[in-house]
């Protein structure tokens, strides 16, 4: 996401960026890599994780060298933004909610998903 908002600053900066799209993909990276990495970091949560053989490979490639090239831009690492940055957040808010926070959630979700039902 960080990558995101400083692409969007530069492109508001750069004239030549004007009705131009770009793709930000710092490259692609298997869930096996992100659940060995998250263990490696998080150990205490490795039960919480799938297994890495249960889980989908990659899509294939995208070219990002527009904005390389455009903006001088070099992306954040995946393991840098997904487990330093999202995990760490996550696990952080996690903290922050108490069980029956979670319980009236639930709740909620189910009376929305009832609602639903009879429309």
């Amino acid at each position: 996401m960080k990558d995101v908002a400083k692409l969007h600053v530069a492109a508001l900066e750069n004239w030549e960026a004007s009705n131009q799209r770009y793709i930000l993909s710092a490259g692609f990276y298997s869930w096996p890599q992100v659940i060995k990495a998250i263990r490696a970091k998080f150990p205490e949560q490795a039960a919480r994780l799938a297994e890495a053989a249960d889980v989908l490979p990659p899509p294939g490639s995208i070219d990002a060298s527009k904005v390389k090239k455009d903006f001088d831009f070099e992306f954040t690492g995946w393991e840098e933004s997904i487990v330093d940055g999202s995990v760490k957040t996550m696990l952080e808010m996690e903290k922050d909610f108490k069980a029956e926070d979670v319980e009236k959630f639930i709740g909620v979700l189910k009376s929305m998903s009832n609602s639903l039902e009879g429309h």
